[in-house]
């Protein structure tokens, strides 16, 4: 593992080009939707299937980038420490950034009298009034979106600034990369203090694994907080 983070063959270009592509092929894959399949599908279906497209770009855009470029294949960490001791740090990561961004929020929500619009599967979830309805935005944001986006920001983009600007800085500036890319300027400051974690995560264990099991938890947990919240406040 610490050959693929101390020497990647990938670079920041190669992040660049497949930010863009991954974008670009969103944009593209909606727009196919949306002129050939059924206007009418609920929110609920239409937020599936734009989560499960944005988390397949994110898994092969940067394969095929890398490989197209010549530079061999993506190869992440996934055998830096064994399979119990990733889960075991990814559930108690996971936990701690729990705790880190739910009081930095509430801390930025004091500081910033400004109600912060939900992230789309937590309003998906504040409007179910089904089991379907509940189950999609805890499938997106429980093992769609940190699977995805674990692979892109730390397993893809990490390893290229780390090797660019060094390890702390590295970690920083993916951290900042991640919370920008959420478009969220009110929640800015806990996404990217969530993010330092998940890259720390992967720089001290060499898994992938591990802020995988970290990111989920952590969405899964803010989730049932809401929906709590939702029904006895």
């Amino acid at each position: 593992m610490k050959y693929n983070l101390d020497s990647p063959s990938w670079n920041i270009l190669d992040l660049i080009l497949s930010l863009v592509l991954v974008y670009v092929g969103s944009y593209v894959i909606g727009a196919a939707f949306r002129y050939f399949i059924d206007v009418n599908l609920s929110l609920s279906v239409r937020y599936l299937l734009a989560g499960i497209v944005q988390t397949l770009l994110f898994l092969t855009v940067p394969y095929g980038v890398i490989h197209l470029r010549g530079k061999g294949n993506l190869r992440i960490g996934v055998i830096g420490i064994s399979f119990m001791e990733s889960i075991r740090k990814g559930v108690g990561g996971g936990l701690l950034l729990f705790v880190v961004v739910l009081f930095s929020g509430l801390l930025v929500s004091l500081l910033v009298p400004v109600e912060p619009k939900p992230q789309p599967f937590a309003e998906l979830l504040l409007k179910a009034d089904t089991p379907f309805e509940i189950f999609v935005p805890f499938f997106i944001g429980s093992f769609l979106a940190p699977l995805g986006e674990e692979v892109f920001f730390r397993g893809f983009a990490y390893p290229a600034l780390r090797k660019r600007f060094g390890v702390v800085a590295g970690i920083v500036i993916t951290a900042l990369f991640f919370a920008a890319l959420h478009f969220d300027a009110v929640r800015f400051i806990p996404i990217a203090l969530g993010g330092i974690g998940l890259t720390w995560l992967y720089e001290n264990t060499g898994s992938i694994i591990t802020p995988i099991i970290a990111h989920s938890l952590w969405n899964t947990l803010m989730l049932v907080l809401l929906l709590v919240l939702s029904v006895y406040v």
